[in-house]
Protein backbone atom coordinates (compact mmCIF):
# COMPACT_ATOMS: atom_id res chain seq x y z
CA UNK A 1 0.00 0.00 0.00
CA UNK A 2 1.18 3.51 -0.78
CA UNK A 3 -0.05 6.80 0.63
CA UNK A 4 0.64 10.49 0.84
CA UNK A 5 -0.87 13.98 0.78
CA UNK A 6 -2.64 15.54 -2.20
CA UNK A 7 -3.90 18.72 -0.58
CA UNK A 8 -3.50 20.72 2.59
CA UNK A 9 -6.03 18.52 4.39
CA UNK A 10 -6.45 15.78 1.80
CA UNK A 11 -4.62 12.44 1.69
CA UNK A 12 -4.53 9.42 -0.63
CA UNK A 13 -3.87 5.70 -0.42
CA UNK A 14 -3.42 3.18 -3.20
CA UNK A 15 -4.06 -0.45 -2.37
CA UNK A 16 -4.73 -3.39 -4.73
CA UNK A 17 -5.79 -1.19 -7.64
CA UNK A 18 -8.07 1.09 -5.60
CA UNK A 19 -7.14 4.75 -5.13
CA UNK A 20 -8.89 6.31 -2.12
CA UNK A 21 -8.86 10.09 -1.59
CA UNK A 22 -10.16 11.50 1.68
CA UNK A 23 -10.05 14.49 3.99
CA UNK A 24 -11.52 17.98 3.83
CA UNK A 25 -11.13 20.80 1.32
CA UNK A 26 -9.63 20.99 -2.16
CA UNK A 27 -7.14 18.65 -3.74
CA UNK A 28 -3.87 20.12 -4.95
CA UNK A 29 -3.89 21.08 -8.64
CA UNK A 30 -1.58 19.18 -10.97
CA UNK A 31 -0.59 19.59 -14.62
CA UNK A 32 0.95 17.68 -17.50
CA UNK A 33 4.35 18.69 -16.09
CA UNK A 34 3.57 18.54 -12.35
CA UNK A 35 1.85 15.19 -12.12
CA UNK A 36 -0.23 13.65 -9.35
CA UNK A 37 1.76 11.48 -6.89
CA UNK A 38 0.01 8.33 -8.16
CA UNK A 39 0.69 9.11 -11.83
CA UNK A 40 3.44 6.50 -12.06
CA UNK A 41 0.95 3.90 -10.83
CA UNK A 42 -1.85 4.99 -13.14
CA UNK A 43 -1.78 1.77 -15.16
CA UNK A 44 -2.68 -0.21 -12.04
CA UNK A 45 -5.61 1.98 -10.90
CA UNK A 46 -8.98 0.34 -11.63
CA UNK A 47 -11.21 1.98 -9.02
CA UNK A 48 -11.28 5.39 -7.33
CA UNK A 49 -13.18 6.26 -4.17
CA UNK A 50 -13.39 9.94 -3.18
CA UNK A 51 -14.73 10.35 0.32
CA UNK A 52 -17.20 12.94 1.57
CA UNK A 53 -15.41 16.11 2.66
CA UNK A 54 -13.22 16.49 -0.41
CA UNK A 55 -14.46 19.55 -2.31
CA UNK A 56 -12.62 19.37 -5.64
CA UNK A 57 -11.19 16.90 -8.11
CA UNK A 58 -8.15 18.84 -9.18
CA UNK A 59 -6.68 19.52 -12.59
CA UNK A 60 -5.04 16.46 -14.19
CA UNK A 61 -5.80 14.44 -11.03
CA UNK A 62 -6.91 11.26 -12.80
CA UNK A 63 -5.18 12.03 -16.11
CA UNK A 64 -4.49 8.93 -18.27
CA UNK A 65 -5.62 6.33 -15.74
CA UNK A 66 -6.34 4.07 -18.69
CA UNK A 67 -7.59 1.08 -16.68
CA UNK A 68 -9.98 3.01 -14.48
CA UNK A 69 -13.49 1.54 -14.75
CA UNK A 70 -15.22 2.76 -11.59
CA UNK A 71 -15.30 5.99 -9.59
CA UNK A 72 -17.35 7.30 -6.69
CA UNK A 73 -17.76 11.09 -6.36
CA UNK A 74 -19.41 12.38 -3.16
CA UNK A 75 -21.83 15.32 -3.04
CA UNK A 76 -19.24 17.43 -1.24
CA UNK A 77 -17.34 17.96 -4.52
CA UNK A 78 -18.18 21.27 -6.21
CA UNK A 79 -15.53 21.50 -8.96
CA UNK A 80 -14.07 19.04 -11.45
CA UNK A 81 -10.84 20.56 -12.73
CA UNK A 82 -9.42 20.81 -16.23
CA UNK A 83 -8.19 17.53 -17.75
CA UNK A 84 -9.22 15.79 -14.54
CA UNK A 85 -10.25 12.56 -16.32
CA UNK A 86 -8.55 13.18 -19.65
CA UNK A 87 -7.58 9.96 -21.42
CA UNK A 88 -9.36 7.55 -19.02
CA UNK A 89 -10.10 5.26 -21.94
CA UNK A 90 -11.69 2.38 -19.95
CA UNK A 91 -14.17 4.49 -17.98
CA UNK A 92 -17.69 3.64 -19.20
CA UNK A 93 -19.96 5.63 -16.89
CA UNK A 94 -19.84 8.40 -14.33
CA UNK A 95 -22.34 10.15 -12.07
CA UNK A 96 -21.62 13.78 -11.32
CA UNK A 97 -23.48 14.75 -8.12
CA UNK A 98 -25.73 17.80 -7.81
CA UNK A 99 -23.11 19.56 -5.67
CA UNK A 100 -20.88 20.09 -8.74
CA UNK A 101 -21.30 23.51 -10.33
CA UNK A 102 -18.25 23.56 -12.62
CA UNK A 103 -16.65 21.10 -15.05
CA UNK A 104 -13.29 22.33 -16.26
CA UNK A 105 -11.67 22.51 -19.68
CA UNK A 106 -10.90 19.14 -21.35
CA UNK A 107 -12.02 17.36 -18.18
CA UNK A 108 -13.25 14.21 -19.99
CA UNK A 109 -11.52 14.59 -23.34
CA UNK A 110 -10.68 11.27 -25.04
CA UNK A 111 -12.64 9.11 -22.59
CA UNK A 112 -13.33 6.84 -25.52
CA UNK A 113 -15.40 4.21 -23.65
CA UNK A 114 -17.62 6.66 -21.77
CA UNK A 115 -21.21 5.95 -22.79
CA UNK A 116 -23.25 7.18 -19.83
CA UNK A 117 -22.97 10.46 -17.94
CA UNK A 118 -25.33 11.71 -15.27
CA UNK A 119 -24.73 15.43 -14.88
CA UNK A 120 -25.38 17.64 -11.88
CA UNK A 121 -28.68 19.56 -12.02
CA UNK A 122 -26.86 22.56 -10.54
CA UNK A 123 -24.09 22.74 -13.12
CA UNK A 124 -23.33 26.33 -14.18
CA UNK A 125 -20.23 25.97 -16.34
CA UNK A 126 -18.81 23.40 -18.78
CA UNK A 127 -15.30 24.17 -19.99
CA UNK A 128 -14.06 24.08 -23.58
CA UNK A 129 -13.41 20.57 -24.96
CA UNK A 130 -14.90 19.01 -21.82
CA UNK A 131 -16.35 15.94 -23.59
CA UNK A 132 -14.48 16.09 -26.87
CA UNK A 133 -13.68 12.71 -28.49
CA UNK A 134 -15.96 10.73 -26.16
CA UNK A 135 -16.70 8.51 -29.14
CA UNK A 136 -18.94 6.04 -27.24
CA UNK A 137 -21.29 8.71 -25.88
CA UNK A 138 -24.76 8.33 -27.42
CA UNK A 139 -26.78 10.77 -25.34
CA UNK A 140 -26.32 13.43 -22.71
CA UNK A 141 -28.77 15.69 -20.92
CA UNK A 142 -27.40 19.17 -20.35
CA UNK A 143 -29.14 20.82 -17.38
CA UNK A 144 -30.75 24.26 -17.38
CA UNK A 145 -28.53 26.93 -15.91
CA UNK A 146 -25.68 26.65 -18.40
CA UNK A 147 -25.06 30.00 -20.07
CA UNK A 148 -22.87 28.78 -22.93
CA UNK A 149 -21.92 25.60 -24.78
CA UNK A 150 -18.17 26.18 -24.93
CA UNK A 151 -15.76 25.77 -27.80
CA UNK A 152 -15.13 22.17 -28.93
CA UNK A 153 -17.23 20.89 -26.00
CA UNK A 154 -18.66 17.82 -27.77
CA UNK A 155 -16.46 17.81 -30.86
CA UNK A 156 -15.81 14.32 -32.20
CA UNK A 157 -18.53 12.60 -30.14
CA UNK A 158 -19.19 10.46 -33.17
CA UNK A 159 -22.02 8.36 -31.65
CA UNK A 160 -24.03 11.23 -30.19
CA UNK A 161 -27.47 11.09 -31.85
CA UNK A 162 -29.59 13.91 -30.42
CA UNK A 163 -28.92 17.02 -28.40
CA UNK A 164 -31.20 19.50 -26.68
CA UNK A 165 -29.52 22.78 -25.86
CA UNK A 166 -31.08 23.93 -22.55
CA UNK A 167 -32.98 27.14 -22.00
CA UNK A 168 -30.75 29.97 -20.90
CA UNK A 169 -27.84 29.19 -23.22
CA UNK A 170 -26.97 32.31 -25.21
CA UNK A 171 -24.04 31.06 -27.29
CA UNK A 172 -23.02 27.81 -28.98
CA UNK A 173 -19.24 27.93 -29.21
CA UNK A 174 -16.78 27.29 -32.00
CA UNK A 175 -16.77 23.66 -33.18
CA UNK A 176 -19.00 22.77 -30.23
CA UNK A 177 -20.52 19.73 -32.01
CA UNK A 178 -18.18 19.41 -35.00
CA UNK A 179 -17.54 15.88 -36.18
CA UNK A 180 -20.61 14.42 -34.42
CA UNK A 181 -21.25 12.29 -37.49
CA UNK A 182 -24.34 10.43 -36.14
CA UNK A 183 -26.09 13.51 -34.79
CA UNK A 184 -29.51 13.64 -36.47
CA UNK A 185 -31.45 16.21 -34.45
CA UNK A 186 -30.60 19.39 -32.53
CA UNK A 187 -33.06 21.50 -30.55
CA UNK A 188 -31.91 25.06 -29.94
CA UNK A 189 -33.86 27.29 -27.49
CA UNK A 190 -35.05 30.81 -28.17
CA UNK A 191 -32.36 32.19 -25.84
CA UNK A 192 -29.40 31.54 -28.16
CA UNK A 193 -28.19 34.64 -29.99
CA UNK A 194 -24.93 33.35 -31.51
CA UNK A 195 -23.91 30.13 -33.23
CA UNK A 196 -20.14 30.36 -33.61
CA UNK A 197 -18.04 29.14 -36.52
CA UNK A 198 -18.00 25.45 -37.41
CA UNK A 199 -20.37 24.66 -34.54
CA UNK A 200 -21.99 21.77 -36.47
CA UNK A 201 -19.35 21.15 -39.11
CA UNK A 202 -19.22 17.55 -40.44
CA UNK A 203 -22.43 16.50 -38.66
CA UNK A 204 -23.10 14.31 -41.66
CA UNK A 205 -26.35 12.75 -40.43
CA UNK A 206 -27.99 15.99 -39.32
CA UNK A 207 -31.42 16.19 -40.93
CA UNK A 208 -33.34 18.44 -38.57
CA UNK A 209 -32.36 21.73 -37.00
CA UNK A 210 -34.35 24.89 -36.34
CA UNK A 211 -32.48 28.16 -35.94
CA UNK A 212 -34.60 30.16 -33.49
CA UNK A 213 -35.61 33.77 -34.06
CA UNK A 214 -33.36 34.87 -31.19
CA UNK A 215 -30.19 34.16 -33.22
CA UNK A 216 -28.53 37.27 -34.63
CA UNK A 217 -25.00 36.00 -35.47
CA UNK A 218 -24.05 32.86 -37.43
CA UNK A 219 -20.33 32.17 -37.88
CA UNK A 220 -18.55 30.79 -40.91
CA UNK A 221 -18.76 27.11 -41.89
CA UNK A 222 -21.34 26.38 -39.18
CA UNK A 223 -23.04 23.65 -41.26
CA UNK A 224 -20.17 22.78 -43.58
CA UNK A 225 -20.20 19.12 -44.69
CA UNK A 226 -23.66 18.46 -43.19
CA UNK A 227 -24.48 16.15 -46.07
CA UNK A 228 -27.95 15.04 -44.88
CA UNK A 229 -29.40 18.52 -44.37
CA UNK A 230 -32.15 19.20 -46.94
CA UNK A 231 -33.89 22.43 -45.89
CA UNK A 232 -33.14 25.22 -43.47
CA UNK A 233 -34.62 28.57 -42.51
CA UNK A 234 -32.51 31.61 -41.64
CA UNK A 235 -34.49 33.81 -39.23
CA UNK A 236 -34.99 37.45 -40.23
CA UNK A 237 -33.40 38.72 -37.00
CA UNK A 238 -29.94 37.62 -38.16
CA UNK A 239 -27.69 40.63 -38.68
CA UNK A 240 -24.39 38.86 -39.41
CA UNK A 241 -23.57 35.76 -41.45
CA UNK A 242 -20.04 34.71 -42.32
CA UNK A 243 -19.10 32.82 -45.48
CA UNK A 244 -19.20 29.13 -46.47
CA UNK A 245 -22.12 28.50 -44.13
CA UNK A 246 -23.39 25.52 -46.15
CA UNK A 247 -20.22 24.52 -48.01
CA UNK A 248 -20.30 20.87 -49.13
CA UNK A 249 -23.91 20.35 -47.99
CA UNK A 250 -24.53 18.17 -51.03
CA UNK A 251 -28.18 17.32 -50.28
CA UNK A 252 -29.31 20.81 -49.30
CA UNK A 253 -32.17 21.80 -51.62
CA UNK A 254 -33.79 24.90 -50.10
CA UNK A 255 -32.59 27.81 -47.98
CA UNK A 256 -35.31 30.15 -46.73
CA UNK A 257 -34.05 33.64 -45.91
CA UNK A 258 -35.17 37.22 -45.49
CA UNK A 259 -34.49 39.18 -48.67
CA UNK A 260 -32.76 42.54 -48.45
CA UNK A 261 -30.18 41.77 -45.78
CA UNK A 262 -27.37 41.15 -48.26
CA UNK A 263 -26.69 37.53 -47.33
CA UNK A 264 -27.58 35.81 -50.58
CA UNK A 265 -24.02 35.44 -51.91
CA UNK A 266 -22.76 34.01 -48.62
CA UNK A 267 -25.64 31.56 -48.38
CA UNK A 268 -24.88 30.24 -51.87
CA UNK A 269 -21.18 29.55 -51.21
CA UNK A 270 -20.25 25.91 -51.79
CA UNK A 271 -23.76 24.51 -52.40
CA UNK A 272 -26.44 24.30 -55.11
CA UNK A 273 -29.50 24.92 -52.93
CA UNK A 274 -32.37 27.12 -54.08
CA UNK A 275 -32.61 30.43 -52.23
CA UNK A 276 -36.22 31.25 -51.36
CA UNK A 277 -36.88 34.66 -49.88
CA UNK A 278 -39.71 35.37 -47.49
CA UNK A 279 -41.10 37.96 -49.89
CA UNK A 280 -41.34 35.56 -52.82
CA UNK A 281 -42.76 32.62 -50.90
CA UNK A 282 -44.09 32.18 -47.44
CA UNK A 283 -41.49 30.49 -45.36
CA UNK A 284 -42.41 27.07 -44.03
CA UNK A 285 -43.29 26.74 -40.38
CA UNK A 286 -40.18 26.94 -38.24
CA UNK A 287 -40.69 23.36 -37.17
CA UNK A 288 -39.65 20.11 -38.75
CA UNK A 289 -39.02 20.51 -42.52
CA UNK A 290 -41.32 18.50 -44.79
CA UNK A 291 -39.61 15.45 -46.28
CA UNK A 292 -41.38 13.43 -48.97
CA UNK A 293 -42.38 9.98 -47.65
CA UNK A 294 -40.82 8.33 -50.69
CA UNK A 295 -37.58 10.28 -50.54
CA UNK A 296 -34.49 8.16 -50.92
CA UNK A 297 -32.76 7.47 -47.62
CA UNK A 298 -29.47 9.21 -47.02
CA UNK A 299 -26.60 6.94 -47.86
CA UNK A 300 -25.11 5.34 -44.78
CA UNK A 301 -21.66 6.64 -44.00
CA UNK A 302 -18.88 4.04 -43.83
CA UNK A 303 -17.84 2.87 -40.41
CA UNK A 304 -14.73 4.58 -39.10
CA UNK A 305 -12.11 3.34 -36.72
CA UNK A 306 -11.23 5.14 -33.53
CA UNK A 307 -8.13 6.54 -35.19
CA UNK A 308 -10.07 7.79 -38.22
CA UNK A 309 -12.61 9.50 -35.99
CA UNK A 310 -9.83 11.28 -34.11
CA UNK A 311 -8.12 12.27 -37.36
CA UNK A 312 -11.42 13.66 -38.67
CA UNK A 313 -11.71 16.13 -35.82
CA UNK A 314 -8.07 16.89 -35.03
CA UNK A 315 -8.22 19.92 -37.28
CA UNK A 316 -11.18 21.21 -35.27
CA UNK A 317 -9.37 20.74 -31.96
CA UNK A 318 -6.18 22.46 -33.02
CA UNK A 319 -7.43 25.12 -35.41
CA UNK A 320 -8.07 27.69 -32.72
CA UNK A 321 -7.07 25.91 -29.52
CA UNK A 322 -3.32 25.26 -29.72
CA UNK A 323 -3.16 24.77 -25.95
CA UNK A 324 -4.63 21.30 -26.54
CA UNK A 325 -1.62 20.32 -28.61
CA UNK A 326 -0.11 18.12 -25.87
CA UNK A 327 -3.14 15.86 -25.90
CA UNK A 328 -4.11 15.79 -29.57
CA UNK A 329 -1.47 17.30 -31.79
CA UNK A 330 -0.87 16.16 -35.33
CA UNK A 331 2.25 14.05 -35.72
CA UNK A 332 5.15 16.23 -36.81
CA UNK A 333 7.90 15.13 -39.15
CA UNK A 334 10.64 15.24 -36.52
CA UNK A 335 11.16 11.48 -36.71
CA UNK A 336 13.82 9.78 -38.82
CA UNK A 337 12.75 9.80 -42.46
CA UNK A 338 13.90 6.17 -42.73
CA UNK A 339 11.48 5.10 -40.02
CA UNK A 340 9.04 2.53 -41.38
CA UNK A 341 5.88 1.77 -39.42
CA UNK A 342 2.33 0.64 -39.92
CA UNK A 343 -0.71 -0.15 -37.82
CA UNK A 344 -2.76 -3.15 -38.90
CA UNK A 345 -5.77 -3.58 -36.63
CA UNK A 346 -4.30 -3.58 -33.13
CA UNK A 347 -0.74 -4.41 -34.21
CA UNK A 348 2.01 -1.80 -34.62
CA UNK A 349 5.01 -2.88 -36.72
CA UNK A 350 8.16 -0.71 -36.57
CA UNK A 351 11.42 -0.99 -38.51
CA UNK A 352 13.64 0.56 -41.15
CA UNK A 353 16.03 2.19 -38.68
CA UNK A 354 18.71 1.07 -36.21
CA UNK A 355 17.34 3.03 -33.25
CA UNK A 356 13.72 3.66 -32.28
CA UNK A 357 13.82 6.96 -30.47
CA UNK A 358 11.62 8.39 -27.75
CA UNK A 359 9.01 10.85 -29.00
CA UNK A 360 6.80 13.07 -26.84
CA UNK A 361 3.16 12.11 -27.28
CA UNK A 362 2.46 15.00 -29.63
CA UNK A 363 5.25 13.84 -31.97
CA UNK A 364 4.54 10.10 -31.93
CA UNK A 365 4.27 8.97 -35.56
CA UNK A 366 1.53 6.52 -34.53
CA UNK A 367 -0.26 8.70 -31.97
CA UNK A 368 -3.59 8.41 -33.86
CA UNK A 369 -3.63 4.72 -32.95
CA UNK A 370 -1.84 4.65 -29.62
CA UNK A 371 -4.90 3.82 -27.51
CA UNK A 372 -5.75 0.83 -29.73
CA UNK A 373 -2.33 -0.81 -29.95
CA UNK A 374 -2.18 -4.18 -28.17
CA UNK A 375 0.76 -5.77 -29.98
CA UNK A 376 4.10 -4.41 -31.18
CA UNK A 377 6.39 -6.11 -33.69
CA UNK A 378 9.98 -4.84 -33.91
CA UNK A 379 11.47 -5.78 -37.28
CA UNK A 380 14.91 -7.20 -37.92
CA UNK A 381 17.61 -4.54 -38.18
CA UNK A 382 16.50 -2.51 -35.20
CA UNK A 383 19.31 -2.53 -32.61
CA UNK A 384 18.17 -0.07 -29.97
CA UNK A 385 14.85 0.99 -28.43
CA UNK A 386 15.12 4.21 -26.44
CA UNK A 387 13.91 4.69 -22.87
CA UNK A 388 10.15 5.31 -22.62
CA UNK A 389 9.76 4.75 -26.40
CA UNK A 390 6.42 2.89 -26.13
CA UNK A 391 5.22 3.97 -22.69
CA UNK A 392 2.10 5.57 -24.22
CA UNK A 393 0.91 2.16 -25.51
CA UNK A 394 -0.97 1.46 -22.31
CA UNK A 395 -3.07 -1.44 -23.62
CA UNK A 396 -0.05 -3.42 -24.76
CA UNK A 397 -0.36 -7.20 -24.32
CA UNK A 398 2.34 -8.69 -26.55
CA UNK A 399 5.69 -7.61 -27.99
CA UNK A 400 7.70 -9.48 -30.62
CA UNK A 401 11.32 -8.31 -30.74
CA UNK A 402 13.83 -9.33 -33.40
CA UNK A 403 17.15 -10.91 -32.49
CA UNK A 404 18.97 -7.81 -33.76
CA UNK A 405 17.85 -5.73 -30.77
CA UNK A 406 20.72 -5.31 -28.28
CA UNK A 407 19.53 -2.39 -26.15
CA UNK A 408 16.16 -1.46 -24.65
CA UNK A 409 16.10 1.69 -22.52
CA UNK A 410 14.54 2.22 -19.13
CA UNK A 411 10.76 1.69 -19.03
CA UNK A 412 10.50 1.45 -22.81
CA UNK A 413 7.28 -0.55 -22.33
CA UNK A 414 4.56 -0.38 -19.69
CA UNK A 415 5.48 -3.86 -18.45
CA UNK A 416 9.17 -3.12 -17.91
CA UNK A 417 8.46 -3.25 -14.17
CA UNK A 418 9.41 -6.58 -12.61
CA UNK A 419 9.40 -5.94 -8.87
CA UNK A 420 7.29 -7.78 -6.33
CA UNK A 421 6.08 -4.58 -4.67
CA UNK A 422 3.82 -1.92 -6.10
CA UNK A 423 5.15 1.52 -5.23
CA UNK A 424 4.84 5.13 -6.30
CA UNK A 425 6.30 5.20 -9.80
CA UNK A 426 5.21 1.71 -10.85
CA UNK A 427 6.92 -1.15 -9.01
CA UNK A 428 9.99 -1.38 -6.87
CA UNK A 429 12.19 -2.85 -9.62
CA UNK A 430 12.37 -2.59 -13.42
CA UNK A 431 14.56 -3.97 -16.18
CA UNK A 432 16.36 -2.73 -19.26
CA UNK A 433 18.65 -4.32 -21.84
CA UNK A 434 22.11 -2.83 -22.35
CA UNK A 435 24.15 -4.33 -25.19
CA UNK A 436 22.68 -7.76 -24.55
CA UNK A 437 22.89 -7.54 -20.76
CA UNK A 438 19.61 -7.73 -18.87
CA UNK A 439 20.02 -5.04 -16.22
CA UNK A 440 17.67 -5.16 -13.22
CA UNK A 441 17.46 -1.83 -11.43
CA UNK A 442 15.89 -0.17 -8.43
CA UNK A 443 13.05 2.21 -9.11
CA UNK A 444 14.48 5.63 -8.14
CA UNK A 445 11.04 6.65 -6.86
CA UNK A 446 11.40 4.13 -4.01
CA UNK A 447 13.02 5.13 -0.75
CA UNK A 448 16.30 3.48 0.15
CA UNK A 449 15.92 0.60 2.56
CA UNK A 450 12.67 -0.56 0.97
CA UNK A 451 11.94 -4.09 -0.23
CA UNK A 452 13.62 -4.51 -3.61
CA UNK A 453 12.68 -8.13 -4.23
CA UNK A 454 12.02 -9.25 -7.80
CA UNK A 455 10.74 -12.29 -9.60
CA UNK A 456 8.23 -11.27 -12.25
CA UNK A 457 9.71 -12.42 -15.56
CA UNK A 458 8.37 -9.60 -17.68
CA UNK A 459 11.63 -9.64 -19.64
CA UNK A 460 10.64 -12.91 -21.34
CA UNK A 461 9.93 -10.94 -24.52
CA UNK A 462 13.72 -10.49 -24.96
CA UNK A 463 14.95 -13.88 -23.73
CA UNK A 464 16.69 -14.68 -27.02
CA UNK A 465 18.47 -11.31 -26.88
CA UNK A 466 19.91 -11.79 -23.37
CA UNK A 467 23.59 -12.72 -23.11
CA UNK A 468 24.15 -11.81 -19.46
CA UNK A 469 22.35 -10.50 -16.37
CA UNK A 470 23.42 -7.67 -14.10
CA UNK A 471 21.53 -7.06 -10.86
CA UNK A 472 21.90 -3.75 -9.08
CA UNK A 473 23.18 -3.98 -5.52
CA UNK A 474 20.40 -4.27 -2.95
CA UNK A 475 17.95 -6.11 -5.23
CA UNK A 476 16.95 -9.55 -3.93
CA UNK A 477 15.92 -12.10 -6.60
CA UNK A 478 13.36 -14.64 -5.42
CA UNK A 479 12.81 -18.29 -6.41
CA UNK A 480 11.02 -17.40 -9.63
CA UNK A 481 14.09 -15.54 -10.88
CA UNK A 482 16.38 -18.51 -10.21
CA UNK A 483 13.89 -20.90 -11.83
CA UNK A 484 14.00 -18.72 -14.94
CA UNK A 485 17.79 -18.62 -14.82
CA UNK A 486 17.97 -22.43 -14.58
CA UNK A 487 15.68 -22.75 -17.57
CA UNK A 488 17.95 -20.47 -19.61
CA UNK A 489 20.97 -22.76 -19.01
CA UNK A 490 24.57 -22.14 -18.06
CA UNK A 491 25.35 -19.71 -20.88
CA UNK A 492 23.89 -16.76 -18.98
CA UNK A 493 26.41 -15.00 -16.73
CA UNK A 494 25.07 -13.16 -13.67
CA UNK A 495 26.80 -10.30 -11.89
CA UNK A 496 25.81 -8.24 -8.89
Amino acid sequence: MQSGKCGENVAWTLNSGTLTIGGTGDMENYSHDWKAPWYGQRYFIEKIVIKYGVTSISECAIYKCTRLTEITIPDSVTVIGGSAFSGCTSLTKIKIPNSVSEIGKASFINCTSLNKITISDNLKSIGDSAFSLCISLKEIEIPDGIAEIGNVTFSGCSNLKEITVPNGVTRIGKQAFSGCKKLTKVIIPNTVNEIAEEAFRACRSLTEIKIPDSVTIIGKKVFMNCKSLKEIRIPDNVIKIEGSLFDDCTNLKKIYYSEGLGFASKLKMGNTAQLISYKKQTAPPATKPTIHPFAKPVAKQPTQTHAEEIAQVREFLLLRFPDLVEIFASPTQTHDEKLRWKVDGKTLTVGGIREIKYYPYKDLPWNDNVSNIQRIVIEDGVEKIAAHAFEECTRLELVTISASVKTIGDLAFTFSYCGNRAVNGGRNVFWSLENGTLTIKKNPAVKSGADFSTGYETWEIVEKNIKAVKIERGIIPDKRFFDWLARMGNDIKVSF
